[in-house]
This record gives C-alpha cells, structure tokens and sequence, in this order.
C-alpha cells in the first residue's frame, strides 16, 4: 500500500540528508532505505500529503532544493507555509530566466570590478581577505546559479579549499554551492560563450 505523503517524505528526507550530510542525492538515485512504518510512526505524515497534493513528484525535488538552498535546516512544517511557497515561486523564476539572469550577474560582476580597479584574474584570488568574486555572492550582488556556473566552466572552488583551508566562512558557503552544483544542469559550451564575450576583450 503506498500511504499519501510517503512519496514526499523520501524526497525531502534524501535532499535534506544531501545539503546536510555525506549522503549524495544524485550518485544514489535519491533513493534511501524507509519503511512504511517509520513514516507512519511520523506526527509531521500530514505535511508531506500536503505537498505531495500541491506538487508534482518531479516538482518537490526542485521545491526542497530551492528552500534547503534557502535554509538547510528546514524542518518539515517550515515547509508547508507561504515563504517556501514563495521561495519555490523566486527560484523557479530564477531558473525560467537562468541565461538573461546570469548575462546580467556578469554585467554586475564587470561595474564591481571596474569600482574595485580589478581584472578578470583578480576575482578569483585571495589576498587579506576573500576573494572578490566570492564577496560579490556572499553580498547578495550575484546569484547562487552564477558563480556555480562559472567554477562549472573555470573550475576554481577546488583552488579556493586549498586558498582558504581554514577559513570558516567558505568551509560553509562551499558546502551550499558543491551540494547545489549537480542539480544545475546547462549547457556548458553556451555559458563559456556568454563568459568569453563578457570578460575577454
């Protein structure tokens, strides 16, 4: 018998356990070892048949991602309110517009450097403080699926553990933007495109 809510449930615990554990949603399937019984046991069942008669199933992978991207310690009642409705509606826009989204975060990032007297090499190095590129997100001026995207192309994250070993503040942010990085898909030629047209004169 297949109980309503369970089908949420699995999806949602499999995300969480992705953004807060060694657990990998993508290498594994999403799949995770539940029994019917330890979701019946659950107060919070009721929450999960909500969302799974709101949202399609291939809906709430995206719906947990987006507020677990939001909050990674989301508990399941925190899920059922207008503010994670609303943060699935903004990412999904986000997403809808990805390209002319990402165009205009590379024309953010080009009037920052330009203030910051900076050039293209220079976001991406650590001097007395963070690297700028790495600002510019934690300051909110670029989207998370922007500088995901360009270590997709430029493949810098791996260059900043090693520049940053013991910096706390990226030992955390990394873990966001590795653990988001397998759910955007794109196409990479055409966003390295877009990047040589915007930083390469």
């Amino acid at each position: 018998m297949i109980y309503e809510g369970f089908s949420a449930f699995k999806i949602y615990l499999a995300v969480r356990n992705h953004f807060n554990t060694d657990y990998d949603y993508v290498k594994y399937k999403g799949k995770l070892n539940i029994s019917d019984e330890s979701f019946l046991k659950r107060k919070d069942k009721f929450f999960f048949g909500k969302l799974e008669r709101k949202y399609k199933k291939d809906e709430l992978l995206y719906f947990f991602i987006a507020n677990f991207l939001e909050d990674s310690k989301n508990w399941s009642g925190s899920l059922v309110t207008n503010q994670s409705e609303q943060v699935f509606v903004e990412y999904k826009k986000r997403i809808q517009s990805l390209k002319y989204n990402f165009c205009n975060d590379c024309d953010k990032i080009k009037d920052n450097m330009s203030f910051d007297n900076l050039d293209f090499n220079s976001l991406f190095v650590s001097k007395d403080t963070h690297p700028s590129l790495l600002q510019y997100y934690m300051g909110k001026d670029i989207m998370i699926e922007t500088i995901v995207i360009m270590d997709k192309i430029l493949n810098f994250f791996s260059k900043w553990n090693k520049m940053l070993e013991e910096d706390f503040i990226w030992s955390d942010v990394k873990k966001v933007l590795i653990k988001y990085s397998p759910f955007l898909s794109i196409d990479l030629t055409e966003y390295r495109k877009i990047l040589k047209e915007k930083f390469v004169d």
